[in-house]
């Protein structure tokens, strides 16, 4: 049974509404719990969707100063076919939206591969590889699936077409599978890298091929490029972006104030910020009030 004195255990401000149990007991719900969360809070806040979405979605992709540069070099070093390129940092600091938005606005010269996760033998990456260019592969001969792609490559290139490979969360790769890539990484012709290939991965990648064993992969990296979290200026930015784009149109639903509480608790992560915001709109929407107070953080 829940006790007489329930509503001091709800968020202050919270509508309740109340229902006997058969021994006359009443028990107390805030109203809001009972409705569906992304319907009614759309509906509260005016919003044509939810705008802190944690799934990475190329049409919401926030352009920090940091991301703007990485996409740069990510097209300069693949256009000038430099073989080896790393993307470096922590969880929830936009990797795999970096490398989404690269495929989302490639040119039609580029194909892309991209593989979300590497824990798979080598054969079946190689099997992956071949069928997203479009090729059958042999079933068990990887020397015959690297000649295959090979020849596809040159073709490609040939034809002025760029292929890409891209692989999210690389800190998980195994040494060997690094070092069947740095093999992949040596096919040329016309004294240019016919595969391009982006790692993307968490510090431990960095750490991985600062190995003796992988030194030779290391050397062969052309450009190494660093995500960092936002300033506290990009995170009252990313917020504001990230409601205009679910179509927010009423007044400002986060203040300085409390910007800044997200931003210390989040230390500028994109992924924590989501999490806090969407949390802090839904209790916020729980109450029935229209912008975000501190205690909602």
């Amino acid at each position: 049974m829940a006790p007489r004195d329930a509503k001091s255990l709800l968020p202050p401000r919270c509508a309740v509404f109340a229902i006997s149990d058969f021994a006359g007991e009443e028990v107390l719900f805030p109203t809001a719990r009972m409705e569906t969360k992304n319907s009614m809070y759309e509906k509260h806040f005016g919003l044509l969707r939810l705008p802190f979405n944690v799934a990475p979605n190329p049409g919401n992709f926030f352009f920090s100063s940091i991301h703007q540069e990485a996409l740069a070099k990510l097209r300069y070093g693949v256009e000038s076919r430099k073989g080896l390129i790393t993307i470096v940092g922590e969880p929830g600091t936009g990797k795999t939206s970096l490398l989404r938005m690269f495929v989302a606005s490639a040119a039609p010269t580029i194909r892309t591969v991209i593989i979300y996760d590497p824990r798979i033998a080598w054969k079946k990456m190689l099997q992956l590889i071949l069928n997203r260019c479009g090729l059958k592969a042999p079933r068990s001969d990887t020397e015959a699936m690297i000649r295959r792609l090979d020849t596809h490559l040159k073709g490609e290139q040939n034809r002025h077409r760029t292929v890409v490979l891209l692989i999210d969360e690389a800190q998980m790769l195994p040494e060997d599978l690094l070092e069947q890539l740095r093999l992949l990484s040596n096919l040329e012709a016309k004294h240019e890298k016919l595969l391009q290939i982006i790692l993307a991965g968490q510090p431990e990648l960095e750490e991985k091929l600062a190995e003796p064993k992988l030194s030779p992969l290391k050397q062969r990296v052309a450009l190494s490029l660093q995500l960092s979290p936002l300033n506290p200026d990009e995170v009252n930015g990313y917020i504001q972006f990230m409601l205009e784009k679910a179509g927010y149109q009423g007044k400002e639903l986060f203040d300085r104030s409390v910007v800044e509480r997200i931003s210390s608790y989040s230390k500028g992560t994109p992924r924590i910020i989501n999490s806090l915001c969407d949390n802090a709109l839904f209790t916020t929407y729980q109450c029935f009030e229209q912008c975000v107070t501190m205690d909602r953080i």
